[in-house]
């Protein structure tokens, strides 16, 4: 099947190191104009390897000075733009957008997703009806799904399974060797904010919101729940669960307290 979509300029090729490996890399060139994306014929985009990297025929466009290569492709409405990367064996998919110094190797974006700033993703799949990635978000080994997701700032994400419905993560977030949210018992309507981290634990939750200088550690089973202000919380059986519960204010949950969080509802606790 002949290409009608773009041809590669081959006046233009060029040198590049990806991933410590040197490849050789070609300008494409618009062959008809693409309205979605604003694309007249004639136009540049950004470099490939060859012709098996960007769909023929759907809308996808890589823009800029982005580079797609190796065994990766897009394909759909999906776009690449400014100095991102795409490489390994990568697919941008749907209404996927790669921006700005993003770099996405071994993994597989699709669904309505949008990374900004500088997102690195490695060998992980990250698929939703709208989930926003912005600032430097460092994402490996992981598997997100999720709608109405915004994930900002400096997250750093690994080792990690993600079932998110309407939720918030902001500012400076570590969360490292975790389960958010089930197949069965998805997370809704969850907010972490500011500099809280979640670390090896299991969670599973429903209109919860954690915030201030959370940290949180171990399994835990959230409904319903608000945990505000400079809050703590770790057990040494890895087992808290929380269930229509407001905790506020300057608190500590520790080990020998948490068989009895349970009970205290919407009263402000400190625990040490």
């Amino acid at each position: 099947m002949p290409n009608e979509k773009y041809e590669l300029a081959y006046e233009t090729m060029t040198m590049f190191e990806i991933d410590n490996v040197e490849r050789k890399m070609y300008r494409i060139r618009a062959l008809r104009d693409i309205p979605e994306h604003g694309v007249k014929k004639g136009d540049f985009g950004g470099w490939v390897e060859d012709e098996s990297t960007l769909s023929m025929t759907s809308s996808a466009w890589i823009f800029d000075d982005a580079k797609v290569c190796e065994n990766s492709y897009v394909i759909d409405n999906a776009t690449v733009r400014h100095y991102a990367k795409v490489y390994g064996l990568s697919a941008i998919c749907g209404n996927s957008k790669i921006e700005h110094d993003s770099s996405v190797f071994d993994s597989h974006v699709q669904g309505t997703v949008t990374m900004r700033g500088k997102c690195i993703v490695n060998n992980s799949i990250v698929q939703g009806g709208d989930i926003t990635m912005t600032g430097f978000i460092e994402i490996e080994n992981s598997t997100i799904f999720g709608d109405n997701v915004v994930i900002a700032g400096g997250p750093v994400i690994k080792n990690s399974q993600m079932f998110i419905f309407d939720g918030s993560i902001k500012d400076v977030v570590r969360i490292e060797s975790c389960t958010i949210g089930a197949r069965k018992n998805e997370v809704e309507n969850l907010s972490v904010l500011e500099n809280a981290r979640l670390e090896t634990l299991s969670l599973h939750a429903e209109k919860v919101t954690i915030g201030g200088y959370a940290l949180l550690s171990g399994k835990m089973n959230l409904k319903a729940c608000s945990i505000n202000d400079f809050v703590s919380i770790s057990t040494s059986t890895d087992e808290l669960n929380l269930s229509h519960t407001q905790l506020n204010g300057d608190m500590r949950i520790d080990d020998d307290n948490a068989d009895h969080i349970e009970q205290m509802y919407r009263i402000p606790l400190r625990h040490s």
